[in-house]
C-alpha cells in the first residue's frame, strides 16, 4: 500500500530432512534420536532501514596487557568522504575518542588506561558508541554497543581468567523450552536462564548443538556468565 499500515509475510522453506547435510537435533520427523524435532525459523528476525554507508559490523578485540582495545569495523560501502566517529564511555565519563575514515579492513586501536576488567565476579562492560558521519557532518547512521575488557588462555595445563587461574563451573545447556522447544519465548527467559544458573552457583555454560540467540550471549555479558 502507499500509505498506512503495512503488513510483511515471510516466507519460508526447510529442507531439513531433504538433504544429506548434518542436522543434529533439527528434524521435522522423529527418528535417529530422542530429542524433540524442530524446525522453521527459531532465531529472530527484523527489518530495519541503514544508510548505504551505514556500519554493518564490528568486531572487538580487548589486549588487557597492553592497555588497549583493537576493533575492525565493516562498512556496507567503503568511503574516503565519510567519517566514523568512536566514543568509548565508562557510564558518563568518555574514556577514550577516536575518528577514522569509514574504510573497511581498518585495525583501529584505543588505548585504555586504568582500564577495568570483565568477570563474572564483575562483569564490567564499556560503552561504545559509533557514529558515521558524511562530508557535511551530519550523522546519517548511530550504533550503540559496548565492550568487556578480559583476556582467557592455557598454560601449564590451567585455564586463566585475566591472568589469574580460574576454575569454571560450567553447567550443559542444551536450550530448549518447554513452551518453544528451540524458541525462548521472551527475553526474560533468557536472562532467567542465567540467574538461576548463577543462583546454583555456576559460572557459566557448556552451550550444547545449538547456535544460541544472541540475546543470550547479551544477558551473559551483563550478568557475568561464561
Amino acid at each position: 500500500k502507499e500509505e498506512g499500515e503495512q503488513e510483511l509475510q515471510v516466507q519460508f522453506m526447510d529442507p531439513t530432512d531433504a538433504g544429506g547435510q548434518p542436522v543434529g537435533k533439527q528434524k521435522i520427523q522423529n527418528g535417529g534420536i530422542f530429542y524433540t524435532p524442530s524446525s522453521g525459523i527459531w532465531q529472530t528476525v527484523w527489518l530495519e532501514a541503514v544508510s548505504p554507508y551505514g556500519l554493518k559490523a564490528v568486531e572487538t578485540r580487548p589486549d588487557i596487557d597492553g592497555e588497549q582495545l583493537f576493533i575492525t569495523p565493516e562498512f556496507y560501502q567503503s568511503s574516503n568522504d565519510k567519517t566514523m566517529e568512536i566514543i568509548l564511555s565508562d557510564g558518563n565519563r568518555q574514556v577514550a575518542q577516536k575518528t577514522v575514515k569509514c574504510i573497511n579492513g581498518s585495525n583501529l586501536v584505543i588505548p585504555i588506561k586504568k582500564m577495568k576488567l570483565w568477570s563474572p565476579e564483575d562483569p564490567f562492560l564499556y560503552d561504545i558508541t559509533y557514529r558515521i558521519k558524511d562530508e557535511k557532518g551530519k550523522v546519517i547512521d548511530e550504533v550503540k554497543s559496548y565492550t568487556g575488557m578480559r583476556k582467557v588462555h592455557t598454560s601449564n595445563g590451567m585455564i586463566y581468567l585475566n591472568n589469574e587461574p580460574y576454575f569454571q563451573r560450567l553447567v550443559l545447556n542444551q536450550g530448549y523450552y518447554p513452551d518453544g522447544i528451540w524458541t525462548a519465548p521472551s527475553d526474560e527467559a533468557l536472562k532467567n536462564d542465567i540467574l538461576l544458573c548463577k543462583a546454583a552457583g555456576f559460572n557459566g555454560a557448556r552451550l550444547h548443538q545449538k547456535v544460541f540467540e544472541e540475546r543470550f550471549h547479551y544477558w551473559a555479558d551483563k550478568l557475568g556468565f561464561i
